[in-house]
Formats: C-alpha cells, structure tokens, sequence
C-alpha cells in the first residue's frame, strides 16, 4: 500500500522533461493566424413602415463572416427583440431569415447567414422611437465572437 502512490509520482517525472522540450513550439512554416475583428464585421439599418407596422433590421456582413440563422442548434442564431418603452410590442415573432446549410471546417456543419439578410416583424402601439436590440453571434472561418445585442432606435415616427 505504501508504494500506490510513489510509482504514478516516479513516471510522471520521468516524462517531465519530454513535455517541456515540446511546449510553446511552432513548426518551421506555419501559419499564424490573427483573430478576427468582429466588431467592425457587420452593419445594420433600423427602418418602421408606418402603414403596415412592419420594422426591418438590414443587416450587411463584411466577406469571411457569418452568422447563424433559425434552427441552428450550435451556434446562437440572429433574432430581435423590442424593449416595450413608449407601449411599442411586437404582434406576433419575428420574421427571421432562412439559413444556408454550410460545412465550416474546424466549427463543424451550421446554419448559416451571411452577406446580406433582413430580420422584420410587425410592432405597433407605441408612441415616439422603438427601441430594441438586434442579437447576433458572429463568427469568422475559423473563431467566434460570444453572442451579443446591438442595440437600435427607430426616431421620426408620427404617432
């Protein structure tokens, strides 16, 4: 019984100095690959039709980026929601656009968006600018960025 515990001790010594050679090397060669900016990797436009109530969020993905659309069960997919300041409430979910089946390399198979896609629903019963925030996660060929909201503010409306 003594000895349970020395053997396993003694054989990871012996293996101590293997790891250290191996730690922190780069091959000759390889590539380093920085991380993506998301922050400067979309853009969006908040528009309110007043006839049919309908609000749009035109979103516009930079090349190489993506985000994940409905039914994406990795990955948190884009959506919008409305804060209720002003009695604004979205009637019924949003209309949220159909995603692209893609194979991602390293991330797997995803639903995917990317370029250019909108997400609308109807909103009414408010007065003065809708408030809300688009949610979106963003990811690159090869990172991603944590889901976040961004948020929006719909002024000029008449009501």
């Amino acid at each position: 019984m003594k000895f349970r515990f020395f053997i396993p001790f003694i054989a990871s010594l012996l293996c101590l100095p293997a790891c250290k050679k191996c730690e922190n090397k780069q091959k000759p060669g390889a590539v380093v690959q920085k991380a993506a900016n998301f922050k400067g990797a979309f853009s969006f436009v908040s528009t309110y039709n007043e006839k049919t109530k309908i609000l749009t969020q035109k979103i516009k993905l930079k090349d190489g980026f993506h985000a994940y659309g409905e039914g994406e069960k990795i990955g948190r997919p884009a959506n919008m929601i409305i804060d209720n300041k002003d009695g604004w409430q979205m009637i019924g979910k949003p209309i949220l656009p159909n995603g692209q089946m893609k194979d991602l390399g390293i991330l797997g198979k995803s639903i995917v968006l990317d370029k250019k896609f909108e997400i609308s629903a109807k909103v009414d019963g408010g007065k003065g600018p809708i408030v809300g925030a688009l949610r979106m996660q963003i990811c690159s060929s090869n990172a991603c960025d944590k889901p976040r909201s961004h948020q929006f503010e719909v002024k000029n409306i008449l009501k």
